[in-house]
């Protein structure tokens, strides 16, 4: 269809109005194709934050998905005693656009401490200079640790917090801190695959063992 009208458009001069009513249809069905696809990805995206909130004991309705300016999908509900907030965000423009998937869990700091997760295979040589020391190997070869408060992120990243990081390493595909009073993680991707939804389930599991560390160590 849009080769046809193409081919249209070469038959007519720039300054016919048939040339304009043509390229209009053209742009309207870029926008309408792409609208769709929009939708599409929103519906399935709603299907698989539904099975996490089943995963993690969250009542999860699914909102109706329309075609222009579809509403996010986003769940919301306490999880082992933290209020959790999971949810997609559009970014950039045009051609240029993507989505990505946000993760807060919230938790009382009263004294401000903060840390840094990253793997180590995405730390920078600067990063990795600034990595805390753990005395745990696997944990050491899988992630790089950086904290304004060492002490205090030595007793959070205890032993056995340690073993369950290094374990499930794969679960973690960007960086994870802990930004004020909330657990952040932010990933370039939408949750829209059943193995994708399995994956963010285990890592907010893993996110509440971190919060329930800082929280026994009243940071």
């Amino acid at each position: 269809m849009l080769l046809t009208l193409f081919l249209l458009l070469r038959g007519f001069s720039s300054d016919a109005p048939v040339y304009f009513f043509v390229l209009a249809i053209v742009a309207g069905l870029v926008v309408w194709l792409s609208a769709g696809l929009d939708k599409a990805r929103m519906g399935r995206t709603w299907d698989h934050f539904v099975l996490i909130g089943k995963e993690l004991g969250i009542d999860v309705q699914k909102q109706e998905v329309t075609t222009f300016f579809p509403k996010r999908p986003a769940l919301e509900g306490n999880f082992r005693g933290f209020r959790l907030k999971l949810f997609t965000e559009q970014r950039g423009y045009g051609k240029h656009t993507y989505y990505c998937t946000m993760l807060h869990l919230y938790l009382k700091n009263e004294n401000g401490f903060d840390f840094q997760l990253l793997k180590f295979s995405q730390a920078g040589k600067a990063g990795r200079e600034r990595a805390l020391s753990m005395d745990h190997a696997d944990f050491d070869q899988k992630f790089v640790l950086s904290s304004r408060q060492p002490g205090k992120a030595l007793a959070v990243f205890d032993a056995r917090l340690c073993d369950r990081l290094a374990k499930f390493d794969y679960l973690f595909f960007a960086l994870t801190k802990l930004e004020e009073n909330k657990i952040v993680y932010e990933e370039q991707e939408l949750i829209n695959s059943p193995e994708r939804a399995r994956r963010f389930s285990m890592l907010i599991d893993c996110c509440a063992d971190i919060a329930e560390n800082v929280q026994r160590e009243g940071a």
